[in-house]
């Protein structure tokens, strides 16, 4: 079922008085599916040419009249037809960027969204090399199936999952694709998604990713997405660390009250989670979360809580990380994990989601500080954001310098400015990306800051400032070779 503009946006949490960031359509470009366009045809296209080749072909479709959303799907549908699923991270984000592109397209001007679909196509063709390079994976033909039922196919997936039988769950997901639409179909794999910590955590990203992109396409082109995401969803991640979360979740959600969604909001209850967050383990995490929501604290504040302690966690990252997109996966995941938790109608998939994003953020940080060192400075509670009396904001100042706290001063005392900074980042990385992470982390917090409460606003967007790219960095060799295919 097609979503109006509106509905897709109360979806998204996001009212046109709260959408600071992505409050405009997409210039005179199409969002719409072109129904005559043989998107498999030129996915197909995608994975053929050389990567040589690939910008000047890209540009020249787009100048040929495809819109940037056809072609960053058909970028998808060759992505996931031509990208191992097995390991999920590395290779597969040239896959689980392309919601992200779409989202940072709207608001753009023609000639910024035809770059980041260039980028994007580049992003895949650089990871289908690596691909090719550990052994050429593709997407297996097509198993025949035959199920006398959608419950016996339900079955098929569950005991497949159980199993983490990556082939078992491929030919269960072909058998309930015909019995499904997206909505309901998910609404069986989210809790796969928050099932296991493996990879960093990358599941939920890639749910969130394929299911967000599948909004989008038409459901005929769905299949080689689902099978590519439970072929991931299936990758083993058995031992403690990776399931504990998980197993923890499945105790203890069944313990929140009924009512556990009315709870009252109050941001100062998101500083006071925050506080408590910081010395937790995964299941002390949990608990905590499981406890404020049993006292009546509402969800939106309890998600402002773990928003708050991600982007510490990546504010605070050490100097020998400033530039790594490891410490990105904290706020990218909460993200992840707030979209399936506003997007699923079941209540206990809510309680999972919640849970879980509370019980990966110690894990992260554990992570984090095993690869690059203990978290540096003070809390994300630290930052001012109140400037004092006679203070100037001075944005230009702060992205020059590059100051997550020059920012949060901005930020806090003009708010009206956080749509310029978005699009001050958005037009630097456009012109300047290295990789994949940071469309991502840009496209994730520029959606929190619409779901954030205004109190917590600068502390959300402002650490971004020091890890995207500024003016002080130069142009990437992907944007100039797309820039002169553009002119040509």
């Amino acid at each position: 079922m097609d979503l109006t503009r509106r509905e897709a946006l109360l979806r998204l949490g996001v009212t046109a008085s709260s959408s600071l960031l992505f409050a405009k359509p997409l210039g005179s470009i199409s969002l719409r599916q072109d129904k005559s366009l043989d998107l498999p045809g030129l996915a197909r296209d995608f994975r053929d040419i050389s990567t040589a080749k690939a910008t000047v072909f890209g540009a020249k479709t787009l100048q040929g009249g495809v819109s940037v959303h056809d072609f960053i799907d058909a970028v998808f549908l060759a992505g996931v037809d031509d990208i191992a699923p097995q390991p999920l991270g590395g290779k597969l984000h040239a896959v689980m960027m392309i919601a992200s592109s779409s989202q940072l397209m709207s608001g753009a001007s023609q000639d910024e969204a035809r770059h980041i679909a260039l980028w994007s196509l580049h992003d895949f063709k650089r990871y289908q090399q690596r691909d090719q390079r550990d052994g050429d994976w593709v997407m297996p033909p097509r198993p025949v199936v035959k199920y006398p039922s959608e419950s016996k196919a339900r079955e098929d997936l569950i005991a497949g999952m159980d199993a983490w039988d990556p082939m078992q769950v491929d030919r269960a997901v072909l058998g309930l694709l015909p019995e499904h639409d997206r909505e309901s179909l998910f609404e069986l794999l989210w809790p796969y998604a928050a099932r296991s910590y493996v990879d960093l955590g990358h599941k939920i990203i890639y749910c969130a990713q394929v299911e967000r992109t599948l909004m989008r396409l038409p459901w005929k082109h769905a299949e080689p997405a689902l099978r590519s995401l439970v072929m991931a969803l299936a990758y083993p991640g058995t031992d403690d660390r990776m399931t504990g979360p998980y197993e923890h979740c499945l105790e203890i959600a069944s313990d929140l009250p009924a009512e556990w969604l009315e709870g009252s909001e109050d941001p100062k209850q998101s500083l006071i989670l925050l506080e408590a967050l910081r010395e937790a383990n995964s299941a002390q995490a949990q608990d905590l979360v499981a406890a404020a929501l049993k006292d009546g604290v509402g969800p939106a504040t309890v998600w402002d809580g773990l928003r708050l302690y991600a982007s510490e966690l990546f504010y605070r990252r050490s100097a020998s990380a400033t530039r790594r997109h490891t410490p990105v996966h904290p706020v990218t995941e909460v993200n992840a994990f707030g979209y399936a938790f506003r997007t699923t109608r079941s209540d206990r998939s809510k309680r999972l989601m919640i849970l879980s994003a509370a019980g990966w953020l110690p894990l992260l940080r554990a992570d984090i500080e095993e690869g690059f060192g203990a978290l540096s400075g003070p809390g994300i509670d630290a930052l001012n954001t109140s400037p004092g009396q006679g203070a100037k904001a001075n944005l230009s100042e702060a992205l020059a310098r590059r100051s997550p706290e020059l920012t949060a001063a901005c930020l806090g005392q003009a708010p009206e400015l956080s749509a310029s900074y978005y699009a001050s980042l958005r037009s630097e990385l456009i012109s300047k990306a290295t990789q994949d992470h940071q469309f991502k982390l840009l496209a994730a917090i520029a959606e929190e800051s619409t779901l954030v409460n205004p109190r917590w606003l600068a502390h959300s967007l402002a650490p971004a400032v020091s890890y995207l790219p500024g003016a002080g960095d130069r142009q990437s060799d992907a944007f100039e070779k797309a820039k002169r295919a553009l002119q040509d």
